[in-house]
């Protein structure tokens, strides 16, 4: 598009929508006026209606009148009052029709009727039809609404018809009047006033583009199913011959309950004819209404958006030639810094005069530079991670020789730093796919308590030395699996767990917990996560920008604890992608509380948590003299079984009777000075449960026979529940576990994979001192060829290597064992890109298991034992 052409485009675009507001202004306005017309035919009907119900009303007090004049007891009047009383509720109803005169004529009436004075013929007929009913009828007919509105009027007409004969024999029938000429003369006359509508569908269908309505057929052949003019004529004829014979001698056969028994179907088929007309009427008046709504709000909301459109092109127009200029100013001042080739390509940029390729030139030139640093953040990833791989791997290898005290402290120095180098590198890492919004989350199953209990785990070491006491509190009633991103989640605990421990000094505490709301639905649970310190605290306005990046407390802070800024930030962020919100309670020199709720769906598929019934089980517990908060969440766990828990003082516990001490008791080794002072309660009996803060083996070998089992703090749902196993077991046993952690694998053979000469090494060295032979091999295609020559028990793959890759040497190998009908060796996944998504992608490619470097030696383990026999 050519810079000069856009004002002549604008403008043409303005005239375009000036024409499209005015037409939708004046379309708008139309509609309007028909709706408008379509609420007041509404406003009419509604009157018509209750018009209606007013000569209904009215019909009715006729005829309780005619049943008062023929018999004035007390009895009738009560029951003409009470019609009275609803007919002037109908009058109040109907003020919008002037029946001033009519109101008149039937207070006259009313007058009359307490004096017995009137003639019942002239009520009737003259003083109720002609000057009260058939007037309201007049008015109902001039209000003019719908063309078929005279049927409607036609079926008022006959009601009312048959409601003044039904008074006229209310009179004779109840006083048992003999009929004078003049009575029944008066009785044909009213027979002869009543006019039978005709409904012919087929004339109907020939009127329907003059004067009705398509909607109207169904209505007339609903009516024509119940009403029949024939039958509708001869109704209650047979009884009018009976009464017409009987009339000279006042002697009639039948009563007028029995005559209104008789003709109740009539009256029930024009109630419900009348019911079908005011539904049909109503209905088609309030979607035409709702219709003209429509389209007067499509017309306002395309004038809305044409007055939007030109004064949005109005503004383009005033602010075009200063963008012309910036733009043009822009590419000036950043042809200095580019190079030769830049500036030939700019000149002849300008010169086309395009404002699209001036911007695209531009865009290109932004993004240079972050292409550049994601490249530059991808290999520093990986170039970092492989030599970190090799220091960490061997310092683990050296730590397992003998080393004089000197050598294992320095030793202790370089894991620390290695480790704290790769915490770094990570959280550099992190942070640049946040700010570059390449933040994935999964969506996999996980067990939360296994996982949150794991990730708490690796921080037990770290709390030991500067001897504070993890508190973990884990909601048992955790369902057993849930969707989310357990990495996520648990990164999130370990920035956490990992800044409060930082930030605590010497004897402290750190309490996580884990909880579920009752806010949690069959597909849904949410939890309430919490990480609660005994540190420094922060101030008011620290608190605003601990979350950023970069940001610690203070600068001295910084000095002090070390560490990049980072971890909160990331936390925070990654808690914001999962739907929540990262909050801070703090107060200086009391401690910090960091705690978040996210929202994880379940599986469609989930089984409820093993749990024994241990209700017929108590269980004791002696805590530490000064310190009586582990029992909370001991207490918790222990109940969640159904065991009662109940806690003791020392004394208390050694003067109860043997019926009444518990079945298992936890003792906190906190409570002695030494193994010494345990004896009084090693031969109660009971079973023992020793708790301990540390690795204390060689101390309480004197006792350990007598002790059942030892729980090690943290104190978590796991541990507990596993410690209570021993309540259901006969025999007594030794607390010390047998130990497999260190497998071997002795004879069984292991192809590696990796073109790094340290990694070679380390890895070589590792399997080698697990008992496996090891053949290593420098890239993809060597393993390929020593596959399809030699038989393996695993091949160790890395991803990244010359010549051949990973996947692409993994791919081979298995289609070569599919073709050469081989048994399939499993192929391990090693690569230094630690990044979400990786194990995935590599299971699908083939590969069997997925290790990151620098290689954790208990992962290692179960892949050894998963796939070597």
């Amino acid at each position: 598009m050519k810079l000069f052409s856009k004002q002549t485009i604008s403008t043409l675009l303005i005239f375009i929508t000036t024409i499209s507001l005015v037409i939708s202004l004046y379309y708008a306005f139309q509609k309007y006026l028909l709706y408008k017309n379509s609420e007041q035919i509404i406003t009419k009907r509604e009157s018509f209606e209750n018009a209606n119900k007013f000569l209904l009303s009215l019909e009715k007090e006729r005829l309780k009148s005619c049943l008062y004049l023929s018999s004035p007891n007390q009895k009738n009047l009560d029951k003409l009052n009470k019609q009275r009383i609803k007919v002037n509720t109908h009058i109040k109803e109907n003020n919008k029709l002037e029946l001033t005169q009519e109101i008149k004529n039937l207070l006259s009436i009313r007058q009359d009727l307490n004096t017995l004075s009137s003639d019942y013929r002239l009520l009737i007929y003259e003083r109720f039809h002609l000057n009260i009913i058939a007037p309201i009828i007049l008015k109902m007919e001039k209000l003019n609404l719908l063309q078929n509105d005279k049927y409607e009027l036609a079926f008022i007409k006959l009601r009312e018809n048959f409601n003044m004969e039904n008074s006229f024999l209310a009179f004779t029938l109840t006083k048992q009047n003999v009929m004078t000429d003049n009575d029944v003369l008066f009785w044909e006359k009213i027979i002869n006033l009543r006019e039978l509508p005709i409904f012919d569908i087929e004339e109907t269908k020939a009127r329907i583009s003059k004067e009705l309505d398509e909607n109207t057929i169904p209505l007339f052949s609903q009516i024509q199913e119940f009403y029949n003019m024939k039958d509708f004529s001869n109704m209650g004829q047979k009884e009018r011959v009976e009464l017409f014979v009987s009339a000279k001698k006042g002697i009639y056969s039948i009563s007028f309950a029995q005559w209104l028994n008789k003709m109740r179907p009539q009256q029930t088929k024009l109630r419900r004819i009348q019911n079908l007309y005011n539904t049909h009427i109503m209905n088609t008046l309030k979607n035409q209404s709702k219709l003209h709504y429509k389209n007067m709000d499509r017309y306002t909301i395309i004038a809305l958006l044409m007055f939007i459109v030109s004064g949005l092109i109005f503004a383009i127009l005033n602010i075009l030639n200063k963008d012309q200029v910036l733009l043009k100013n822009a590419v000036k001042e950043i042809e200095v810094d580019l190079d030769e080739n830049k500036k030939r390509e700019i000149k002849e940029i300008l010169t086309h005069n395009s404002s699209s390729e001036i911007y695209e030139f531009l865009a290109n030139e932004i993004k240079e530079p972050s292409r550049a640093k994601d490249l530059f953040l991808a290999n520093m990833s990986h170039e970092i991670r492989t030599p970190l791989n090799g220091i960490i791997g061997f310092t683990k290898e050296l730590k397992e020789t003998r080393l004089s005290e000197e050598q294992t402290e320095i030793v202790d120095i370089i894991e620390e730093s290695s480790g704290n180098l790769m915490h770094i590198v990570n959280d550099i890492l992190d942070f640049s796919k946040i700010k570059a919004g390449k933040i994935q989350l999964e969506n996999i199953p996980f067990d939360p308590i296994e996982k949150f209990e794991a990730a708490i785990d690796t921080y037990i070491a770290k709390a030991r030395e500067k001897e504070i006491e993890l508190k973990i509190c884990i909601d048992p009633e955790l369902p057993t699996s849930v969707l989310g991103d357990p990495t996520k989640i648990a990164q999130i605990l370990n920035n956490l767990i990992s800044n409060a421990i930082k930030f605590t000094p010497k004897k402290g505490y750190v309490e996580i917990k884990i909880e579920t709301t009752k806010k949690h639905t069959d597909s849904k649970i949410k939890l309430q996560f919490s990480v609660k310190d005994s540190g420094i605290g922060v101030t008011s306005e620290e608190k605003k920008k601990i979350f950023e990046a970069f940001s610690q407390a203070d600068v001295s802070t910084s000095r002090k604890y070390g560490g990049t800024g980072l971890g909160l930030s990331i936390a925070s962020q990654f808690i914001k992608n999962m739907g929540g919100t990262l909050n801070l309670e703090s107060q200086i020199g009391e401690g910090s509380r960091f705690f978040f709720s996210i929202i994880l769906e379940k599986p469609q598929e989930l089984s409820m948590r093993f749990k024994n019934d241990l209700s017929a089980y108590k269980v004791g517990y002696i805590p530490p003299v000064h310190h009586q908060s582990l029992d909370k969440n001991l207490k918790i766990y222990v109940e969640y079984q159904s065991a009662k828990f109940v806690t003791y003082s020392q004394r208390v516990l050694l003067n109860l009777e043997e019926s009444e001490l518990p079945n298992l008791l936890y003792i906190d080794y906190k409570c002695f000075d030494n193994v010494e002072d345990l004896d009084y309660f090693l031969d109660l009996p009971l079973k023992i449960v020793l708790i301990v803060a540390d690795n204390r083996e060689q101390e309480l070998l004197p006792i350990v026979n007598k002790i059942d089992k030892i729980l090690h703090k943290p104190v978590n749902l796991t541990r507990t529940l596993k410690s209570l196993e021993i309540l259901k077991e006969e025999i007594k046993k030794s607390p010390t576990e047998v130990n497999i952690s260190n497998p071997t694998f002795n004879n069984a053979s292991a192809l590696v994979a990796e073109d790094n000469s340290i990694n070679q090494k380390l890895i070589k060295s590792i399997l080698q001192r697990l008992g496996l032979n090891v053949t290593v091999v420098s890239n993809g295609k060597e393993a390929l060829m020593l596959r399809k020559k030699h038989e393996y028990d695993i091949i160790f793959m890395d991803i990244q290597m010359p010549v051949m890759g990973g996947i692409e040497a993994s791919k081979e190998i298995i289609s070569f064992e599919k073709t050469s009908a081989k048994k399939h060796i499993p192929i391990v996944a090693l690569t230094a890109n630690a990044l979400t998504g990786d194990k995935e992608k590599y299971m699908a490619e083939g590969m069997d298991a997925y290790l990151s470097k620098p290689m954790d030696l208990e992962k290692l383990k179960k892949v050894l034992v998963d796939f070597i026999d």
